[in-house]
């Protein structure tokens, strides 16, 4: 009994450090955890290891404390696919969305294989029921799944998911997400026109949403050679930022793009000083929304459009 009762307090006790953890990380604050460094020093945690529940905190706390130090992910990973249905639902979904948000850091710090692990994360969490809540889906995580299913290059699936779980959505969200999600696929698949066509279907009242379509508008205008309407796209948009009250992280990203996408229509393609310095601001930029893709198309020969 004596046995159990250590490992019920080594369980929650790990757990409710790893949510402090992760809530840490949104909300730039910091908690004091107790007695959680003792723990750490004097606890065998070995001999727990074989407990999914113990196994699955100790490395989610690790992995995100020390997110340099991969191995508390692999481990995570591992013991999460393996254990997932042992747990909850919505602790479940809790943990997988852990797992999501790691490789997602990694991903933007320009670890492009993390893509992969997001995919087959992702995919596993859709498999064992994860991501729902309280039977809908978080428009957020809708979005992110097929992004990442994108940027890995497997199109068929994504469109299969879109299909497949557009019904659980928010019905006041269910139209703009399934037509941004689905204008993205098509602008990856190069079907300009009908990428346009899904972006003009919805008005978008969430305000990520309406910027994210304006940025794949950018790139559409861009990528075709619309540069007059590219032009007074970006002085529109511009506009728009400039509305907001108390800007937030993603606006101050897609405030960034609109000025380095200015800067990319108003560049002599042919002087390679001039790219050169662009590329290489673009490069050190901090916060900048679709930085891959402004450096793609720095790096990109000049295109000539008759």
């Amino acid at each position: 009994m004596l046995d159990r009762w250590d490992e019920y307090y080594l369980a929650i006790k790990i757990q409710q450090a790893c949510s402090a953890k992760a809530y840490e990380a949104v909300a730039n604050t910091s908690y004091d955890y107790g007695l959680l460094d003792a723990l750490f020093d004097r606890v065998d945690w070995e001999r727990y290891m074989s407990l999914p529940v113990i196994s699955l905190y100790y490395h989610g706390y690790w992995m995100l404390a020390r997110p340099e130090v991969e191995a508390h992910f692999a481990s995570f990973k591992q013991s999460l696919l393996q254990h997932a249905e042992s747990f909850p639902l919505a602790e479940r979904t809790n943990l997988f969305m852990l797992a999501a948000n790691y490789c997602t850091r990694k991903y933007n710090e320009g670890r492009k294989e993390y893509a992969r692990e997001s995919n087959e994360i992702y995919k596993a969490g859709l498999a064992s029921g994860a991501f729902l809540v309280q039977g809908q889906f978080y428009r957020f995580t809708f979005r992110n799944i097929v992004i990442i299913a994108l940027v890995v290059g497997d199109f068929e699936w994504a469109e299969q998911f879109i299909e497949d779980y557009q019904a659980y959505l928010s019905p006041r969200y269910r139209e703009s997400t399934v037509s941004t999600t689905r204008a993205l696929l098509e602008y990856q698949r190069q079907n300009y026109g009908r990428a346009l066509e899904l972006l003009q279907k919805s008005a978008y009242s969430d305000l990520v949403f309406n910027l994210s379509a304006k940025a794949l508008l950018i790139k559409i205008y861009y990528e075709t050679g619309e540069y007059d309407l590219l032009d007074a796209h970006l002085a529109a948009m511009r506009t728009f930022i400039r509305r907001q009250k108390n800007p937030s992280y993603h606006v101050v990203n897609f405030r960034q793009l609109v000025y380095f996408a200015q800067r990319l229509l108003e560049l002599n393609p042919f002087d390679p000083g001039d790219k050169a310095s662009l590329l290489e601001e673009v490069a050190m930029a901090k916060v900048v929304a679709e930085k891959d893709w402004l450096l793609r198309m720095l790096e990109k020969p000049p295109i000539i459009f008759m």
